[in-house]
């Protein structure tokens, strides 16, 4: 450098510093990328971490669930939920939220958490979901909704009350019969209207009845041919599958 002489320095110093501004412009949005990337999974770790349930529940007794759920994507915004409100009444919540990925699954968080919250203070399902409703579509700038269903089973009695926000039908198999579409009383999304009433009804479960609940990603799926999945195809697999 010292042979350049003070125009050799310059020239040099000049090119040195557009070589790496060069290579920091390269760097920049590789980096960025990077960042965002572990940002986004830890999010979607965390989101699993509230989103995802135990597989299996059995209490020993009279009551046994199995639940299974497989985004589309790393995350989507279906859910399901159970839990105990007291000792005698069990919680089912089976839900679809519009859109998929990141946004659908923080609204899923928030509508989870708000149906859990008040199913918990001893609504009844129609309430539920009433109130749910009521918290969600004042803040819901997104536009987003989601549909669910909401039973309450009294365990000791096998009553079960249930209210359905535009989600699919339940399907039950009683005792040794075939499994069968239920068309219970359907009401609107939740988060698409304020001032939404909801209806509930109710059945009773014997011992050895069955529920199957699910979401239209099962029924909406498509094969190579663009052919869907459909219900017809769903009801014989489970009245053929073994122990279904």
């Amino acid at each position: 450098i010292e042979a350049l002489g003070e125009t050799g320095k310059a020239t040099y110093e000049k090119i040195t510093k557009e070589v790496f501004a060069a290579e920091c412009a390269e760097l920049y949005p590789i980096a960025t990328r990077s960042y965002e990337a572990v940002n986004y999974k830890r999010a979607i770790e965390c989101l699993e971490r509230i989103i995802l349930m135990d597989e299996k529940y059995n209490n020993g007794e009279n009551c046994e669930i199995w639940g299974l759920m497989k985004p589309a994507r790393e995350v989507a915004g279906d859910f399901y939920d159970f839990f105990f409100i007291d000792n005698d009444h069990l919680c089912l919540v089976i839900a679809d939220v519009s859109g998929k990925g990141i946004p659908a699954a923080m609204f899923m968080t928030i509508s989870k958490i708000i149906l859990a919250n008040t199913a918990k203070l001893g609504k009844s399902p129609a309430e539920t979901l009433e109130n749910a409703n009521t918290a969600i579509c004042p803040n819901n700038r997104e536009e987003m909704f989601v549909t669910v269903w909401l039973a309450i089973l009294e365990v000791s009695s096998g009553k079960l009350i249930a209210a359905n926000a535009g989600h699919e039908y339940p399907i039950i198999k009683n005792g040794e019969g075939k499994y069968e579409l239920y068309k219970d009383k359907h009401g609107f999304v939740i988060g698409g209207m304020e001032g939404m009433k909801y209806r509930a009804g109710s059945m009773t479960l014997e011992p050895g009845d069955k529920i199957f609940q699910y979401t239209d990603g099962v029924t909406e799926a498509t094969n190579v041919n663009n052919e869907l999945y459909g219900m017809e195809r769903l009801g014989a697999i489970l009245n053929k599958a073994k122990n279904g």
